[in-house]
Parts: structure tokens; sequence; C-alpha cells
């Protein structure tokens, strides 16, 4: 099995409690985290072995998720979009958090990149110390790409583009940017 690029939406992320150093208290780990993504819109569990931040169910619904991945392969493909964009609607409207992690669990997900995985991931925390603690991120992927599509590039890159641009109302020059492979 060969490297992917994957791009998804955090559903869980996991935390051993071995791998946390003495000096480290959960306060310290939570606000890493916050570099890393909006932690409030997790909930926290704790439990023997891990710190589990779970996805709130009003974070990830159907009725939001359809513009929010139809925005993003548009930037993405825009000529595929079209047909994607129609199969994720018809696919999520009116669905619940835990509708849409089943039909991706069964193999039937919005699209054929829809997949739950697993990934490690290791944090920081500088004010203390520069060692790392692993985490296990749940993602519910919206983008795969492999070896065969990344030889080309062209969606990716075009994808970077399209997100800096996004940023033209605070940066107006952001609307002039390229992004390119070049030796």
């Amino acid at each position: 099995m060969g490297m992917f690029l994957v791009t998804g939406i955090v559903n869980k992320l996991s935390i051993n409690k071995r791998s946390i150093k003495e000096e480290y208290n959960l306060k310290h780990v939570t606000l890493a985290l916050e570099r890393e993504i909006n932690i409030n819109k997790y909930d926290l569990t704790i439990d023997k072995e891990q710190y589990i931040w779970q996805l709130k169910p009003d974070n990830l619904n159907g009725d939001d998720l359809v513009p929010f991945l139809q925005a993003q392969y548009s930037m993405y493909d825009p000529e595929r979009a079209l047909k994607l964009n129609e199969e994720i609607a018809i696919n999520l409207k009116g669905k619940l958090k835990n509708e849409i992690l089943q039909m991706t669990e069964n193999g039937k997900g919005f699209s054929r990149c829809a997949k739950l995985i697993h990934i490690n991931h290791y944090i920081r925390i500088p004010e203390i110390s520069f060692n790392s603690i692993e985490i296990d991120y749940e993602l519910l992927t919206f983008f795969v790409d492999g070896k065969i599509i990344m030889e080309c590039y062209d969606n990716i890159l075009f994808y970077f583009e399209r997100l800096i641009r996004l940023q033209v109302q605070n940066y107006p020059i952001a609307d002039c940017v390229k992004v390119a492979i070049t030796s």
C-alpha cells in the first residue's frame, strides 16, 4: 500500500495517557490541540487509558455538510464537481452524524473518497518541552489522492490556490497566487 494525501473532517481524536509526560497536564494538551483544530466543537471523555475528543453531533449533519463539500469539490476539480455535487446532495440531505458515519462504515459513503481512517500525528507543547505527544485522528475523508494521481498534482495544486484565494478579503494579493512544483 502506498502513500496517500488525505483531507478530512476530524471525527475523533485520542491521546494515550501514557504518552503524556509528567510535566504536562490536560490543560497543556488542550491548548496544544487548539492550535490544530477548534477543540470547542468536541466533547471530551476520559477513560482509564485515554483522553478522547469526539466531534459533537450537531457539528456534523448532512444539511451543513452538503454545501461545504460542494465548495471543496468545486475548488478541487470543477469539471467533476457537477456530478459529485449532485451525488452528495442526494446522499447527505437531512442525514445526522450517526447516519453519515454509518453510511461511511458500510462502504456507502457520500462519495467514493468518503472513508473513516486513522492517522497518527504528533503535537508539541513548546511552552514546557520539545517532546511530542502522539495523537490518533479518526478522519472522515473527503479527498484521497494516491501516488498515481499525485504524479500529476494538477488538482491538488489548483485546490491549494483556491484555498489561498479565499483570503482575498483580508489580503487582496491572494487572488494573484499560483502554486507549482519546480526544480
